[in-house]
């Protein structure tokens, strides 16, 4: 609570206006001024004491004053830098977790393909799901069925070579 990063400020002020009123000695430091300087944070909150020791008593309530911006200044910042932080931080996981969400996604629907299983299979169907949607979908189903079974034929028309004679079945355009 008492580093010079948050006091330096307020002890420039102090210097300024002893200067000012030919008060100054030569031997004023900053660690000479700070032992006349009390801050003290009240347990389990965030409240402070500050008590402040000066000859010249008109300087005193100012650089209490000073010292109260100074600190909620700072307190401000610490808290706006530590937000930052975190937004910076959930942005690249948002892409972290999206790039890992589209390969997810990729290796469903390839495994669904491999499989002969819909896009939807094992997923809740939603309220708002359009006709026109599941309609393509049956439609891509329909045809992943077909090239299955051709893929079939030609395997069992590979295993049994030369014997038989295949007829490939006519397909029906889509309409």
């Amino acid at each position: 609570l008492e580093s010079p990063s948050v006091l330096k400020a307020t002890y420039d002020y102090v210097k300024s206006m002893k200067s000012k009123n030919g008060s100054i000695s030569s031997n004023f430091t900053f660690l000479g001024w700070r032992k006349n300087l009390k801050i003290e944070l009240e347990k389990g909150t965030s409240i402070l004491n500050i008590a402040y020791r000066d000859e010249e008593l008109e300087l005193v309530l100012p650089v209490i004053e000073k010292i109260s911006r100074d600190y909620q200044s700072y307190s401000g910042r610490d808290r706006q830098r530590g937000l930052t932080q975190a937004v910076r931080y959930l942005k690249k996981q948002v892409v972290n977790l999206r790039s890992q969400s589209d390969a997810s996604m990729r290796k469903a629907q390839d495994y669904a393909l491999t499989n002969g299983l819909g896009l939807q299979d094992g997923m809740l169907s939603t309220a708002n799901s359009s006709s026109s949607a599941s309609s393509v979908e049956a439609s891509r189903e329909a045809t992943q069925n077909q090239v299955n079974a051709l893929k079939q034929q030609i395997a069992a028309a590979h295993k049994l070579g030369n014997q038989n004679v295949f007829q490939a079945p006519q397909l029906k355009a889509n309409a």
